[in-house]
C-alpha cells in the first residue's frame, strides 16, 4: 500500500479509504489516479496483513504431528482447505517431533 501511496502522492490513509470504498473525502482525480496506479503496479491487498490489523482474520490454523503420515496429506488436500478468490492458504512451516 505504501508503494501505491508514494506513486500517487497521497497518504496510506487515502489509499485505505479508497480500498474500503470511502470516496467522500477524495476528488475524482485522486480516485482515478489511484485506480490507474493500482492497475499499473498490479497491487493486491495482503490478506495476512489485514488479518493482523483486524479483529477477525478468517484464517484457519492446522497443527499436524507427522507430515509423512498419509492421513495428514489427505487432510491438507481436502476441498474445504483449497484457496478461493477471497482466502489464502499458507503453510508457515513444519516441525517434526520424535
Amino acid at each position: 500500500m505504501g508503494d501505491v501511496a508514494e506513486a500517487v502522492g497521497v497518504s496510506k490513509t487515502t489509499i485505505s479509504r479508497y480500498l474500503h470504498g470511502e470516496y467522500a473525502y477524495m476528488s475524482s482525480e485522486t480516485k482515478a489516479k489511484i485506480e490507474q496506479v493500482i492497475r499499473e503496479l498490479g497491487y493486491r491487498p495482503n490478506r495476512m496483513a489485514q488479518g493482523l490489523k483486524a479483529t477477525v482474520s478468517h484464517m484457519v490454523g492446522v497443527s499436524i504431528a507427522d507430515v509423512g503420515n498419509p492421513f495428514s496429506s489427505l487432510l491438507l488436500t481436502l476441498p474445504w482447505l483449497k484457496p478461493r478468490d477471497s482466502c489464502e492458504l499458507g503453510l508457515l512451516g513444519f516441525r517434526r517431533y520424535v
